[in-house]
């Protein structure tokens, strides 16, 4: 349907409107302050931890983006809103990655690429942040049912600790 109206719904503002908010949860102030906790404390476990290794270019873009919530004086619910797709599609990119390299993974270990980095960074970051992680799909139930399939299908919940990732297989 997107593809055969989006061009006639993007000709009206109203309808620019709904497509520029429609990847943004409808939530009071209240609630999109502590998303925006929660997205704060994700950028900031992701620039801190060296174990995750990730890119110069990541690191400079998840900077700006620290520094933007951290020093903006703009309303806690729009700063929430400017970093929900970032989040958003950084857990999606995750799940999708990890279930990608579930298909895949044999072939690409036998072609000599170190699979079990990514694996192990992915399964670090996702329960460490488990309970920022957890909130934050909260507060869209499309996105919360998606990221708790993707976490019983891991077999990762809350109860579970760093110690049962297993960081010197490969």
């Amino acid at each position: 349907i997107a593809r055969l109206y989006g061009a006639f719904i993007m000709g009206f503002d109203q309808g620019r409107e709904l497509v520029e908010n429609s990847g943004v949860p409808l939530l009071t102030p209240e609630e999109f302050r502590a998303l925006l906790d929660h997205e704060r404390a994700i950028v900031r476990w992701l620039l801190e931890n060296e174990q995750f290794g990730l890119s110069d270019d990541v690191k400079a873009a998840l900077t700006r983006i620290d520094s933007t919530i951290f020093n903006a004086t703009d309303s806690a619910e729009y700063l929430a809103q400017l970093g929900y797709p970032v989040v958003r599609n950084l857990l999606t990119f995750t799940a999708r990655g990890l279930a990608h390299v579930e298909r895949i993974g044999g072939r690409l270990s036998l072609a000599g690429v170190p699979i079990h980095l990514l694996v192990q960074g992915s399964l670090l970051f996702v329960v460490s942040n488990y309970a920022h992680l957890a909130a934050f799909s909260a507060s869209t139930p499309e996105l919360n049912a998606y990221i708790q399939y993707q976490l019983r299908r891991l077999g990762i919940d809350e109860n579970t600790k760093l110690e049962e990732i297993d960081h010197d297989s490969g």
